[in-house]
C-alpha cells in the first residue's frame, strides 16, 4: 500500500509545493520502496535468487539510482563542521541548539538545513548499501565459481567484474553512512536526528564486517589451495 501510495506522487505538482529537499526525500523513499516491494514485500516478484537473477536485478535497478543522483547530486553537499557554531565546544557543559536558537533566532534555519542536508545524504547511501549489498549476499567468489562449475554456467569474467563493482559500491555507501554519523556528531545534532539511523548504523557496520571476513575468508581459502596443490606436486615428484 504504501508503495503504491508513493508512486502516485507527482513531485513536480505545482499544487504540492514540494521544496527540492522534499522532491529528492520523495522520489528517493519511492526507489527504496520499488526495491522492497520487489524483493522482500508482500508479493515479492523474486522469492529466492540465484546469481544471475541477482545480477539482472542490479543491473535493471541501478540506473534509476543513478538518474537520482544525476538530479539531486548538489543537495549532496556536507556541512562544514569548522563553521558550526557548535563544533569547537566541548561535549560537557556546552550549550545546545535549542539554547543557541533562544538567544539568536536565525539560527533555527542553520539547523533546519543542517539536519535536511544531512539526513537526505545518508539516505542516499542507506539506499545505495541496501541495493548494491545484494552482491554479497550469496556466493558469487571465483573459487565458488570453480567449484559449482557442474551445477550449471559459471560467471563469466564480466559478470565477476560488475559483481565486485556492486560490492565496491556498498562497502563505499556504507563507509559514507558513517561518515555521515561522524560529521553529525561533530556538529552537535546527532540528538536530533531519527531513530531508524540507530539500525542503518548497525547495518553498514555489519556490512562493512561481512566484507573483511568474505575477503578474509577468500585468502584463507586461496592459501589453503595452495598448499593443497603444492602436497600433490610433492607426492607425484616422490612417486
Amino acid at each position: 500500500m504504501l508503495q503504491q501510495t508513493l508512486s502516485e506522487v507527482d513531485v513536480n505538482e505545482v499544487e504540492y509545493g514540494f521544496t527540492s529537499y522534499q522532491k529528492a526525500n520523495i522520489e528517493l523513499l519511492q526507489f527504496f520502496s520499488l526495491c522492497y516491494e520487489t524483493l522482500y514485500g508482500t508479493r515479492p516478484k523474486f522469492i529466492t535468487l540465484d546469481k544471475y537473477q541477482t545480477l539482472a536485478i542490479l543491473d535493471i535497478l541501478s540506473p534509476i539510482l543513478e538518474n537520482w543522483y544525476r538530479k539531486y547530486h548538489k543537495l549532496l553537499k556536507p556541512s562544514n563542521v569548522h563553521c558550526a557554531p557548535l563544533a569547537s565546544c566541548g561535549d560537557e557543559g556546552s550549550p545546545d541548539w535549542l539554547y543557541l536558537i533562544s538567544v539568536n533566532p536565525k539560527l533555527e534555519k542553520d539547523l533546519t538545513i543542517g539536519i535536511e542536508r544531512e539526513s537526505l545524504i545518508l539516505d542516499y547511501y542507506y539506499t545505495k548499501l541496501y541495493l548494491y549489498s545484494l552482491a554479497l549476499s550469496g556466493d558469487t567468489s571465483v573459487n565458488s565459481n570453480l567449484r559449482n562449475s557442474k551445477k550449471g554456467r559459471n560467471l563469466r569474467l564480466d559478470e565477476l567484474s560488475r559483481y565486485s563493482r556492486y560490492v565496491e559500491l556498498a562497502y563505499k555507501a556504507a563507509k559514507e553512512v558513517l561518515a555521515v554519523i561522524q560529521r553529525v556528531k561533530k556538529l552537535k545534532l546527532l540528538k536530533y536526528m531519527p531513530v531508524r539511523w540507530v539500525t542503518r548504523v548497525i547495518k553498514s557496520v555489519s556490512f562493512i564486517v561481512k566484507c573483511y571476513l568474505t575477503l578474509t575468508t577468500e585468502v584463507q581459502t586461496n592459501k589453503n589451495s595452495g598448499y593443497v596443490s603444492r602436497d600433490r606436486s610433492e607426492s607425484s615428484s616422490s612417486a
